[in-house]
């Protein structure tokens, strides 16, 4: 492939990680659980919630990092 290809290449796939990274934090930071059923389930909905937005942010640095000497 040429360079023009690689290039229209590698900015295809960041703008499909960063968008797939804004969906997962949008979706984590918008999902509400409510006051439906017993707190210790809240509690537990609300925590992973908190895990998948703080895992998704986590793996995104760490793509930037690991892709910025490219």
């Amino acid at each position: 492939m040429s360079d023009g290809e690689d290039s229209w290449l590698a900015s295809r796939e960041t703008t499909n990680r960063l968008l797939g990274f804004a969906i997962v934090v949008l979706a984590a930071g918008f999902v509400s659980v409510g006051d439906i059923g017993p707190a210790a389930i809240r509690v537990v909905a609300e925590s992973l919630l908190i895990l998948i937005l703080v895992a998704a942010i986590v793996l995104f640095l760490g793509w930037l990092l690991r892709t910025d000497g490219e």
